[in-house]
């Protein structure tokens, strides 16, 4: 039995096309994204700046009482970038214990982490890999691809 490295995982990664990594993935995802509750977890939240979208700070602001403007200089962080910021302390300013005070209506990037549902994923591997040690998920998906690339 082979012992996962990062290395022996792109290796395997690369022996198969996107597309049917993307096919591999998707039911492997699925399954994942079902056995984990992230409120009960919040390490995501911990250690990573989430970008926020203009419609994020428009719509997070008035839930904390604050203009827009406001919100933007007190939370986030300018990169350069005329549409997004990001937040600029970790962990996470809206993070109680394992819990988004603004979970209804946090951030689109953050609704959507850890990225595994999207097409073109061996496109972003090197990043889902760095993803492992912060998100369970991401770890359940990669040893569970990991194996299954090797029986095959």
């Amino acid at each position: 039995m082979f012992t996962y490295s990062d290395e022996l995982f792109l290796q395997l990664i690369r022996s198969i096309t996107s597309s049917e990594l993307d096919a591999l993935s998707q039911p492997i995802v699925q399954k994942v994204y079902q056995s984990y509750d992230c409120a009960s977890c919040g390490r995501c939240c911990s250690v990573l700046n989430p970008p926020f979208t203009q419609k994020d700070s428009a719509t997070i602001a008035p839930i904390i009482d604050l203009p827009i403007d406001v919100f933007e200089s007190k939370y986030l962080r300018d990169i350069g970038h005329d549409q997004i910021k990001v937040m600029q302390c970790t962990p996470c300013t809206f993070l109680e214990g394992t819990l988004c005070k603004v979970y209804e209506n946090r951030p689109a990037s953050c609704a959507d982490y850890p990225h595994l549902h999207h097409a073109g994923i061996k496109y972003r591997i090197r990043s889902v890999i760095k993803n492992k040690n912060i998100c369970p998920m991401v770890d359940e998906w990669i040893m569970t691809i990991f194996n299954r690339l090797l029986l095959k």
